[in-house]
């Protein structure tokens, strides 16, 4: 009679305890099936992650960091297996339609060219976003035309005067810069024939010139530069307006000429801004309105 109560109470106490844990299991797995359920499925990727405007499988991540997970990366990383870096401090990220990303920030290095507070990556490398701006980017926004505005502390951008705010085109585009000078006579003026396309040809007209030797200028950079010191007829108010990289003699047909350049069909191109003056010298010299041209 013990032993019939005591397996009674025993296998009351197992059952008690078989029931007790089946219930938790059964409460576990209705759990379980809620959180699945709102847990937002992983969509499969197809197609190529850059280049599209759609970057399946992957992640980016921007700051003040010099590595993410094992790997160097500084400042700027995105999980694809492959480090990318850019030098200093990256505040704002955005990306074209594209599919182009641009990062701006505090740094003037990226990938190990040189950039200065804002740069573009198309998926193979980075490069610089013509020549930048003066001091800090703190924002990015991408516009469908395929340009960009940034936002911050400069107030120069691509060498113009910009308050703050800069707006980026996203297509071939030039931009006349400044004014011509001279002492007495027309005014050389610069002019665009056809924008700076890949593949395309870069051209420029320049009108109003005089009996002097007419010189393209042409330079991966403005310049801010009295020509009145050098004599030569120039004035007081004379400047050259564009790096002189390249020097390049015109041929003269009553008072005007032409300039073309061939743009090669290389995508690492694209961007790259090109800065552009006549200076005409003679016994009076002279010189033409500056003009900014972005590849495109």
């Amino acid at each position: 009679m013990a032993r019939s109560q005591a397996s009674q109470r025993t296998g009351g106490e197992h059952g008690g305890v078989t029931r007790s844990a089946t219930s938790r299991g059964r409460r576990s797995a209705a759990a379980n099936a809620r959180s699945t359920s709102r847990r937002p499925r992983r969509q499969p990727c197809t197609g190529s992650c850059c280049g599209t405007g759609s970057c399946c499988g992957t992640a980016s991540s921007s700051g003040g960091f010099a590595t993410a997970g094992s790997v160097t990366a500084n400042s700027i990383a995105r999980w694809n297996g492959t480090a990318q870096a850019i030098s200093g401090y990256v505040y704002a990220l955005a990306v074209r339609p594209g599919g182009e990303l641009i990062a701006g920030g505090v740094f003037f290095v990226a990938l190990g060219g040189p950039a200065n507070y804002v740069a573009r990556w198309n998926g193979s490398f980075w490069s610089a976003v013509g020549i930048g701006t003066d001091t800090h980017v703190r924002a990015l926004t991408a516009l469908p035309s395929g340009g960009f505005v940034a936002g911050g502390n400069f107030v120069v951008a691509g060498g113009a005067p910009a308050s703050f705010f800069a707006r980026a085109c996203g297509n071939a585009n030039w931009t006349a810069i400044g004014t011509g000078c001279a002492i007495s006579g027309p005014v050389p003026a610069l002019t665009l024939v056809s924008t700076p396309q890949l593949g395309g040809t870069f051209a420029l007209g320049v009108a109003g010139l005089g009996s002097g030797l007419p010189v393209m200028v042409t330079g991966l950079g403005p310049a801010d530069v009295s020509l009145w010191p050098l004599g030569r007829g120039f004035g007081p108010g004379c400047y050259l307006l564009a790096a002189p990289d390249l020097l390049q003699a015109l041929t003269v047909v009553v008072g005007s000429s032409s300039w073309s350049l061939p743009i090669p069909n290389v995508p690492a191109l694209a961007g790259v801004h090109l800065w552009n003056q006549v200076v005409e010298l003679g016994s009076q010299s002279s010189a033409s309105n500056a003009g900014d041209a972005e590849i495109r």
